[in-house]
């Protein structure tokens, strides 16, 4: 028994078929793994900067002045990961991170006989908010980019 043309055709059309579909699904699952990977990465840096920022400044030790601005520099390159972060004028994740920038290190950072803060201080709790307001948004981000 032989097969027809036909079907030999149509049989190699369904192998290519199912080839890029299974490649497609394939391409979107591991598109959307480094995404969560990078997003999971960003919340930790987040968690791990405003932590040392708050304890910079209740205590003003010189050492973790810089590693607050060294961390900020890599939680800026993570976030670079997540697509659209810094494209045009309207990131609200470029802007999130900004804001969150901003409530660590603004006015008397690094600045000597700078006063100490209390934990309850409301710059300490603008930290804070600033964090939870950029986590928020990588995880909305997340959800626009990969779901």
């Amino acid at each position: 028994m032989t097969i027809s043309p036909f079907v030999q055709t149509l049989a190699l059309f369904a192998v290519i078929v199912g080839w890029i579909v299974t490649n497609r699904q394939n391409n979107k699952r591991e598109t959307r793994k480094e995404g969560r990977s990078a997003c999971d990465s960003a919340k930790k840096y987040a968690l791990e900067i405003s932590a040392k920022g708050k304890k910079y400044l209740c205590t003003r030790d010189d050492e973790l002045a810089f590693e607050v601005k060294s961390e900020l520099d890599l939680l800026e390159i993570e976030l670079s990961r997540i697509p659209y972060f810094a494209i045009g004028q309207n990131s609200t994740l470029l802007e999130k991170f900004i804001l969150f920038s901003e409530s660590i290190t603004e006015n008397d950072f690094e600045q000597k006989n700078a006063p100490h803060l209390r934990p309850t201080d409301e710059r300490i709790l603008n930290i804070i908010r600033q964090r939870n307001q950029l986590m928020h948004e990588v995880e909305r981000q997340f959800k626009l980019q990969f779901h």
